[in-house]
């Protein structure tokens, strides 16, 4: 399973905000600030100071600030509370979150919450099917449980929407077809995945159903 890379939406205000806001949008700009550096837990600080100053905020800024609240508390080890962030980001959307849930997804898995993690990643591709990293890690969630068909026809689906990691995909798939007996659609998966990596899963027969976690 891969770990959630730090993508902080940054908020750019293009409308006047009421003067009660502002002290919340300075602490959102300044933890976002912070983020981008790498400093999650100065920026925790920014965003909780940013919540609690955000009486008259608009709904958009509590979706922003919710959902990277969630990005910090993931990079600083706070899986539980990520978690609640997200969720709370993607209330506020009313479920139309997609990164959120990715980023849910995600924060589940990290729990080994698979039933949650599964659920959300199902979502985030309900919201755009064409979403390979989530059709990924969406196939990981499925090994877990085990459920190798569902995971072979989500490794597929990353593949067709060209995921970041192709090659591990290709990989995987083809230890799910060893497993199945199905020899030929494994060598081509395990050539495949060779190729794409450039030699470097020379050994993809060896490698572990699990490659990549």
């Amino acid at each position: 399973m891969r770990t959630l890379f730090s993508v902080i939406t940054i908020l750019l205000f293009s409308y006047l905000v009421p003067a009660q806001s502002q002290l919340a949008k300075r602490a959102f700009d300044e933890a976002t600030q912070s983020a981008a550096t790498g400093n999650f837990d100065q920026a925790l600080r920014q965003y909780r100071s940013a919540v609690v100053a955000a009486d008259e905020s608009s709904p958009d800024f509590d979706i922003k600030l919710r959902y990277n609240l969630g990005v910090c508390y993931y990079r600083t080890g706070k899986l539980k509370e990520a978690a609640k962030e997200f969720t709370t980001a993607i209330e506020f959307a009313r479920g139309r979150h997609r990164r959120a849930y990715y980023a849910l997804g995600m924060t589940e898995a990290a729990l080994e919450n698979w039933q949650s993690a599964k659920k959300a990643f199902l979502s985030a591709v309900a919201l755009e099917p064409k979403d390979g990293e989530a059709w990924f890690d969406l196939a990981f969630v499925y090994l877990a449980e085990h459920d190798y068909d569902s995971a072979a026809a989500a490794f597929r689906r990353s593949i067709e929407n060209r995921t970041v990691d192709s090659a591990l995909a290709h990989n995987n798939l083809g230890v799910i077809m060893a497993m199945k007996f199905d020899l030929a659609a494994a060598e081509e998966s395990f050539n495949t995945a060779i190729a794409l990596s450039n030699g470097r899963l020379i050994a993809a027969k060896q490698i572990s159903i699990f490659a990549g976690s």
